[in-house]
């Protein structure tokens, strides 16, 4: 079993953190693009956040399967920073026009997409890394 350090409280790379690192961000601009989704379909606030909830957690499961090595309390704190960009989301779809929240949500979703190929390829990085330590005399 490879040996691991200890997950630090706050993280300002894209190594998980206890408690907040920069996941965060992509947790939030995923969670705003989902609220702003709703400029499309134009669901209930209800119906929005449940939707915003079950894929928080699937999410949160997906990274399980591909064991990433999170904290329980970095889970929760994704799904709940998750939410509030929901809300963020929804509140703009409220307050700007059709077309400008429609803009947003692209924004947001371009925003949330290099945010993640960012962190997945650090990721892939940091795992190539200990591989070479690992095979190295």
């Amino acid at each position: 079993m490879p040996h691991h350090p200890p997950i630090p409280n706050f993280s300002t790379s894209w190594g998980e953190g206890r408690f907040a690192d920069r996941w965060m961000v992509v947790h939030l601009l995923s969670g705003v693009t989902g609220g702003l989704f709703n400029v499309f379909v134009t669901w209930t606030t209800w119906q929005v956040l449940g939707a915003g909830v079950v894929l928080m957690i699937l999410w949160e499961l997906v990274e399980m399967a591909c064991k990433i090595r999170e904290s329980a309390v970095n889970r929760v704190i994704d799904v709940v920073v998750g939410l509030v960009g929901v809300g963020i989301g929804l509140w703009l779809t409220t307050r700007v026009p059709g077309a400008t929240a429609r803009l947003l949500w692209g924004a947001a979703l371009a925003l949330t997409l290099i945010g993640t190929g960012l962190g997945v390829r650090h990721r892939a990085q940091r795992r190539r890394l200990r591989t070479r330590a690992a095979s190295s005399p």
